[in-house]
Formats: structure tokens, sequence, C-alpha cells
């Protein structure tokens, strides 16, 4: 593969893949802006609310509006977590998988509390995923299943983070190589 004129591999010569400590405060102020935004859909229309009042007060037009702004801060937010990554570890695909952390840990964590506040909350039935199919309303199971799959694609996306940080390592090194030695053909 080759480097693409810095389309791959963006880090200056010289520069060094940097360290993901600086980015956390960044991640999670973005996971917790997409938790606060996914908050509506999972609770007012995937049923999650632990209570009908919870309920009404999600489906409300001022929490969807407010949601919708939300939802601007949080791509920004997350646009600021893929450039920030590009700058530390100058590669797209790191900054992808920070992005795709930012999303879905958010709205894994948010479906993760509603469901446990549901599950905790006095149920007026059991919790079943037949329910998915036989009931004539939205049930809370099928939030629990859209809620799982994220966090699925959030710990798919954590488990690739360090596989990538190292590869953008090798990567620069390579490149730093060539660059001194010249192409090997």
């Amino acid at each position: 593969p080759t480097d693409k004129n810095g389309r791959m591999t963006m880090l200056r010569p010289g520069r060094r893949v940097g360290r993901a400590a600086p980015l956390i405060p960044w991640l999670l102020s973005a996971a917790a802006l997409w938790a606060l935004t996914g908050s509506v859909p999972f609770g007012a229309l995937l049923g999650m609310a632990p209570t009908p009042a919870i309920s009404m007060l999600l489906g409300h037009p001022v929490t969807v509006g407010v949601a919708v702004l939300l939802l601007f801060v949080a791509i920004g937010t997350t646009g600021g977590v893929y450039s920030r990554s590009i700058e530390h570890f100058g590669q797209t695909r790191v900054a992808g998988l920070f992005a795709t952390l930012s999303v879905a840990g958010g709205l894994a964590a948010v479906a993760g509390v509603l469901l446990l506040w549901t599950l905790t909350s006095a149920l007026s039935r059991p919790f079943d995923l037949e329910a998915i199919v036989t009931s004539p309303t939205i049930p809370p199971e099928l939030g629990a299943v859209v809620g799982a799959s994220i966090a699925l694609w959030a710990a798919i996306a954590l488990l690739r983070v360090p596989g990538s940080i190292a590869h953008a390592r090798r990567r620069q090194a390579d490149i730093e190589r060539l660059r001194v030695e010249g192409s090997s053909c």
C-alpha cells in the first residue's frame, strides 16, 4: 500500500504518533452529548422510559427540540474528536474509531441506563424478548435489542483502537525510514 500523498498518514515528517490520553475528555464529552440526545428516541420512541410520565416528558415537543439542538452540538463535538484524533495519530482509521466510540458509547450508555431503570421499576409484565413480535405497541425489549446492538458496535470499535494506534505508529516509522533510506525498489 502507498501513502497516497498524505491521505492515509497525515503526520508531518519527523512528528511522532500521539497518545490517546489527551483525547479522553473530548471523547467523554461527545459521548455524554450523544447520551443526552439519545435519551429521547430510546425513552419515548423505543419504549424504554421507566414510567409513563417520563415517556411523556421525553416525547414533549420542547424536549424533542432540545434533543435536536443537542444533536447538532454532539455532531460538532464528534467532528472535533475526529479532527483531534487525526492531529494526534495521523490516521483517518484511528480518528474514525474514536468518533465511532463517542457516538456508539453515548447511545449504548443511555440505552443501558434506561434499560436498568426500567427493569428496576415496577414492571406490569416480565421482560420477554418475544414481546418484540407479539406486542401491539413498541415494547422496551425492542429498545434493549437496539441498545445491545449499539453496545456491541461500541465494544468492537474499542477493541480495534489499540491495534489501529499500533498500526499508525508502525506506518509512521516506515514512512520515516523510507524518507531517510529511500525506496527499497
